[in-house]
């Protein structure tokens, strides 16, 4: 009865393990297109049927039609070693041969044809695409790479920025912070900002377009009511950011990043600037590990498909590994695999200050210089830089301010490292770090004692001839001399 083998053979796909990206997930669908084709002996359009059905969806990320019919055209062609029908049940055909009247069709099946209509130039079927994974999901790859000067010519200039400073086009961007920090808040901000073409923070400039925010934590309600608070904080009137910023509140309907292939698909390339998704750990297909290094890569080789095809860049709100952050290094915080930092192309994390109320946004970038740390106080509902603050100056394990750290005015930073003779700016605040200031405090004591005219300023400024400082007035005409 061809209704119980069929039924039988979906449960029996049903209990084989997913293909996994970076882990043999080639050979694991040819076996289960193996199993159904020869196996079960399924008509190859119905086999096909199957394992877009009952399997497919749970692999990461999933095939595409046209790969999952190569996988079902090389299970029918190929030799293999189990005899023709093994898995069938006692009444079936046990002779172990394919039927003469299988050959190149398979009822009305015509495998060529099917190929040809999902990629008009495919080879014809039976010809083996490849043994492995890599040569099937690696296509533009081949053996004469371009030279130096031809990759040069090719790309003369990088990707059009779309946060100045941090992201690009094309490019993928991690928000790392505590649990209820506040990082929604501020990407609510950043996504604003984009929105409307405004500086985000002051700080960073912005490239105008349409935001989309997938949100798989909020309520639609609570969204409808955030928005309008951070726009109103930052005098963004409605009638700017109500039609550029879109919100999909799936809070109840979850789907993992590979389940959304069809719903980015649908998406018009050049649509959006940024896609936000909040949370990243709930992107995540079930069952999976974030501390998987090839499952995490995985993740973030599906991202970066969407990014390139979409034209946009991504954002991943994410939250940090466990235990105190000020003494990590910007790449180290956040939790999971050691890929989730070194896939994105921007890695921007948030940690506390020893000062209640204010956080450190540091950031490092693939794309761009290094670049300065950025103190932010929380002044609901947005963040705002915190003019002042020592960037350096994490919460300690232990929490609350440095004590032991020294204490200057501009005035007694001149007393304690200035001579009389002349000494350049980096051996002045190098003389301060090892006293025990950080080297952003004594910069910033540096150039306020610099313009208050506390010390002498000598040289050019130029290569030959760099600023100095020493003791004595300013006001006799020394400022400037050589």
């Amino acid at each position: 009865d061809d209704a119980a083998v069929v039924d039988r053979a979906v449960k029996y796909l049903e209990r084989l393990d997913p293909a996994i990206s970076g882990a043999g997930g080639h050979n694991q669908t040819l076996w289960a297109a193996r199993c159904l084709v020869r196996g079960f002996g399924l008509d190859p359009g119905v086999a096909l049927e199957l394992l877009e059905r009952h399997y497919n969806p749970r692999c990461q990320p999933p095939w595409s039609s046209k790969e999952l019919l190569h996988k079902v055209s090389e299970a029918y062609h190929k030799p293999f070693g189990k005899p023709y029908g093994w898995l069938r049940d006692a009444g079936g055909d046990r002779s172990g041969k394919q039927p003469e009247n299988n050959r190149q069709t398979s009822g009305n099946v015509d495998l060529s044809g099917l190929l040809r209509s999902l990629d008009p130039q495919a080879p014809p079927a039976g010809r083996n695409g490849g043994e492995d994974e890599d040569a099937e999901k690696g296509a533009g790859l081949g053996p004469d790479p371009p030279s130096a000067a031809e990759l040069v010519a090719r790309h003369p200039r990088l990707r059009r920025p779309i946060i100045n400073g941090l992201l690009r086009e094309g490019e993928t961007m991690n928000v790392i912070a505590a649990p209820k920090v506040g990082k929604s808040w501020l990407t609510l901000d950043l996504a604003l900002s984009v929105a409307v073409g405004r500086p985000w923070l002051g700080v960073y400039g912005t490239r105008k377009g349409d935001v989309l925010i997938l949100d798989n934590e909020l309520h639609p309600e609570t969204s409808a009511w955030r928005v309008p608070q951070v726009a109103q904080a930052r005098g963004v009137p409605p009638e700017e950011y109500g039609r550029s910023v879109f919100i999909e509140n799936l809070r109840g309907r979850l789907v993992d990043v590979f389940g959304m292939a069809p719903y980015f698909e649908a998406i018009e390339p050049g649509r959006y600037k940024i896609i936000v998704l909040d949370a990243f750990y709930r992107f995540m297909a079930h069952g999976m590990d974030e501390n998987d290094n090839a499952g995490m890569a995985a993740v973030y080789n599906q991202i970066d498909r969407y990014a390139e095809r979409l034209g946009c860049a991504f954002v991943l709100i994410h939250h940090t590994s466990k235990g105190v952050q000020g003494n990590k290094s910007v790449t180290d915080v956040g939790a999971g695999a050691g890929a989730q930092s070194r896939a994105a192309d921007a890695h921007l994390v948030l940690r506390p200050h020893e000062e209640d109320g204010v956080i450190v946004l540091d950031a490092a970038a693939r794309s761009w210089p290094p670049i300065d740390p950025v103190c932010l106080r929380w002044d609901f509902p947005v963040w705002t830089p915190a003019e002042g603050l020592d960037p350096t100056a994490l919460k300690s394990e232990k929490g609350g301010k440095r004590d032991n750290k020294p204490q200057h005015t501009p005035t007694s930073f001149v007393e304690a490292f200035v001579r009389t003779e002349p000494a350049t700016r980096s051996t002045i605040i190098e003389r301060a770090v090892k006293a025990g200031l950080s080297q952003w405090r004594a910069d910033q004591l540096l150039r306020t004692a610099d313009s208050d005219g506390l010390m002498v300023r000598e040289g050019s400024g130029g290569r030959n001839k760099p600023y100095t400082y020493r003791l004595g007035d300013p006001s006799k005409g020394e400022e400037g001399t050589s």
